[in-house]
């Protein structure tokens, strides 16, 4: 037990979801004891969930607390003390196979393709790409001046990539330092994907680039990718780019590439800005697979004195998912863990602190009580953040 045995609590439940074991009212046993209970359980597969009613687990700030759960024979089904609010392991006794679900990237039961099909929701079945604006700047097209830190002029003609015209953005004077688009109506694009390049002047080590999308007209904006001098990009190197979005879009989406520097002189010029839609209700990846460009690592988050980070190689599947979302990082080093997870708006929707220990790890979050639609899910210990979009379904 840790420090407050009276806020843990579990349940085991079989595949059906009934309940067939459970434990709580541990509020009278010291910090430090050690509780057992014994269970006989038919042949079968079960998930173990342990609770923690203040979200902080029961390891480690808080006393040092953990939990075991084995067979007959003595074999480790699942054991930890590293978590937020609750953390789930699907065990199976006597070798009993899964149970056939819709979300364990196998395909399996009747399904037709990898949690496809079958009882399942129906197949992706590819993306038909549609071009929703292309431009080399010789006109603004969808594209709009933010203010003074934001210009198309001739004067900057040596910096395009195409054409004679380009588009500057420097210093950090919010919108002003932005090019930002029209309202869009995306309602028919279940993916979309930017591609672009941009050539860094004057930029400063750490200063960075970002790409933001508001599906509410403008009135808030969300953070998707960052590009940051010394980690993604040096001065006077050309660099291209595609980021592929994919979720809920609505019919006044805007898109808008912001540079956060410092002053005047530090400049990033971007140019053959092209948007590219998915229909036909599909994805390019198929709902199975990510691109890179789905992770953005925010290096400025990163302690310089430090150059390997503790978190690295962030994934998170099925993606979309629709109840739980497997999240895999490696730690190259002991340090404490925490996952948040943000809606659009930046609203915190769930807080998971995780075990820090060396090595890949893997965390199931439940999803199944989030609404649906796009979700930033940040994974960040004392010198590194890394941030994966995500999408809940019905």
């Amino acid at each position: 037990m840790d420090n407050y045995p009276q806020e843990t609590s579990w349940t085991i439940t079989d595949a059906d979801g009934t309940t067939v074991g459970s434990g709580d009212s541990y509020g009278g046993q010291p910090s430090g004891s050690s509780v057992g209970d014994d269970l006989c359980l038919p042949d079968g597969c079960y998930t173990f969930t342990i609770n923690d009613s203040y979200g902080d687990g029961i390891c480690c700030a808080y006393g040092n607390g953990s939990y075991s759960l084995t067979d007959a024979a003595g074999n480790v089904l699942a054991s930890g003390g590293s978590f937020g609010t609750t953390e789930s392991t699907d065990f199976c006794l006597n070798d009993a196979p899964p149970a056939p679900t819709c979300n364990d990237g196998i395909q399996n039961g009747n399904e037709t393709g990898v949690d496809c099909g079958g009882d399942c929701q129906p197949c992706n079945t590819g993306c038909a790409d549609v071009n929703i604006d292309s431009e080399d700047f010789n006109v603004w097209g969808i594209w709009n001046d933010g203010g003074s830190d934001c210009r198309r002029s001739s004067n900057d003609a040596q910096y395009a990539n195409s054409g004679n015209l380009c588009v500057r953005l420097r210093d950090n004077s919010g919108a002003a330092s932005a090019m930002t688009t029209d309202n869009l109506n995306l309602t028919g694009f279940e993916e979309v994907t930017i591609d672009f390049n941009f050539l860094p002047v004057g930029m400063e080590n750490g200063e960075d680039l970002w790409l933001r999308v508001s599906t509410d007209g403008g009135a808030s904006y969300t953070t998707v990718a960052t590009w940051a001098r010394g980690t993604d990009f040096n001065n006077n190197q050309r660099q291209f780019e595609s980021v592929t979005m994919t979720g809920n879009f609505t019919s006044n989406t805007r898109f808008r590439l912001q540079c956060d520097a410092s002053v005047n002189n530090d400049r990033v010029y971007v140019d053959d800005v092209v948007l590219t839609g998915c229909t036909n209700g599909g994805t390019r990846t198929g709902g199975e697979t990510e691109t890179a460009e789905d992770t953005v690592i925010d290096e400025s988050f990163r302690n310089e004195a430090d150059l390997t980070p503790a978190v690295m190689k962030l994934n998170a599947f099925p993606n979309p998912t629709s109840e739980v979302l497997n999240v895999t990082y490696d730690v190259s080093k002991t340090a404490d863990v925490e996952m948040i997870v943000t809606d659009l708006t930046g609203k915190v929707v769930s807080r998971t602190v995780a075990a820090g220990v060396e090595g890949t790890q893997t965390v199931r979050l439940r999803v199944s009580d989030f609404h649906p639609g796009i979700y930033m899910l940040q994974v960040i210990s004392e010198d590194s953040r890394l941030m994966k979009k995500f999408v809940v379904v019905r």
